[in-house]
């Protein structure tokens, strides 16, 4: 008989249901704040902690492994995380709002091991991240006033990594994708300290690479990067200490293995470079005040452009049209044009004025 009792337990134990639980924990300290986590899967975890006045965070996953953090130390900031999926991570922190409202950050993850961290300090910003595939990776910092961003990624295996720090900053000018990538293993990483400026990266295709920097810069920099093709890489680098800015760079390559970077040390300097085709090499540096270049290379394949400007208001305007091209312009002190059409294959310009 109790051979018969131990058989039947040791039956009982291996076909009873494994249960594995989720677990959310809600710490709240102050007045009027709202926290709601609502799980649908295995082994999900989330995390409220709301420290502070009228805050409000909700998270919402289904899948399992999920992870999802919020934390809120301030007054009457709104944190959302949405993920669907599997084994996806989110964390939102929100710090010293002073003033009532904004400082919303949104999260959206659908697919599985996606990560996204949101850090957002001070008044009135603005954050949002969405991923759509595996393996992706977003990472959004935001310190001053009125900054807002969005990143986008739908793909596999996508970094994307901004900072903001100063006031009326912004991933995109109209409220539009920030950062946008759509593809797989694309990288792009946005640093902006200053005032109001403007950062735009666009990225379709595979391999991508993109990076933006612009600091110490007190009043409207405009800065874009859009990439269209495999294993191209650009790079814009903006600097004026102690100046007023108003500088604009905009790099657009259609193709496979471009490469273009484009510095501007100094203000109300402008520089438009476009590359159709593969293998085509720009390389720019303006320094001063009031420079203007507007590059084109077009054609099949390999053309090479470098410009170094320095000094007032000088302008290159450039053109290749083939394969093989190169063009050199060296321009000093101020005033100087430089006017540079190559069409054809294996041509080679060189300008240089002082």
């Amino acid at each position: 008989m109790k051979k018969t009792l131990v058989a039947c337990a040791l039956m009982i134990a291996l076909v009873a249901p494994a249960f594995a639980g989720s677990e959310a924990d809600i710490d709240q300290n102050g007045d009027a704040n709202l926290a709601a986590a609502t799980q649908t899967g295995d082994l999900n975890n989330a995390t409220i902690a709301q420290n502070g006045t009228a805050n409000d965070a909700d998270v919402m996953q289904f899948g399992a492994g999920n992870s999802a953090t919020v934390t809120q130390s301030t007054i009457e900031t709104v944190a959302d995380v949405d993920q669907v999926g599997n084994d996806n991570v989110a964390e939102i922190t929100q710090l010293d709002n002073v003033d009532e409202g904004l400082s919303t950050a949104i999260a959206y993850q659908e697919g599985d091991l996606n990560n996204a961290t949101i850090d957002q300090r001070n008044d009135a910003n603005y954050g949002s991240v969405s991923q759509v595939g595996a393996g992706n990776t977003a990472t959004l910092d935001q310190a001053g006033g009125f900054n807002e961003a969005r990143i986008e990624q739908v793909g596999d295996s996508n970094q994307a990594y901004a900072t903001q720090t100063g006031d009326g900053n912004a991933l995109s000018e109209w409220g539009g994708i920030g950062v946008g990538q759509y593809g797989d293993e694309n990288v792009a990483n946005v640093n902006q300290d200053g005032e109001t400026n403007w950062a735009e990266v666009y990225q379709e295709g595979d391999r991508n690479q993109a990076t933006i920097n612009q600091v110490a810069s007190p009043w409207q920099w405009d800065a874009n990067i859009n990439q269209v093709g495999d294993d191209n890489i650009a790079d814009i680098d903006q600097n004026t200490p102690g100046e007023w800015g108003a500088n604009i760079a905009m790099v657009d390559q259609v193709g496979n293995f471009n490469g273009a970077d484009v510095v501007q040390t100094g203000f109300d300097a402008e520089a438009y470079v476009y590359q159709e085709g593969d293998g085509n090499i720009a390389d720019v540096d303006q320094l001063g005040e009031g420079n203007y270049l507007e590059l084109d290379q077009l054609g099949l394949c390999n053309n090479d452009a470098t410009v170094s400007q320095n000094g007032l208001y000088n302008e290159a305007l450039i053109l290749q049209d083939g394969s093989g091209n190169i063009a050199t312009v060296t321009q000093a002190v101020g005033g100087n044009m430089a006017f540079v059409d190559s069409i054809g294959d294996g041509n080679t310009a060189n300008v240089t004025q002082n």
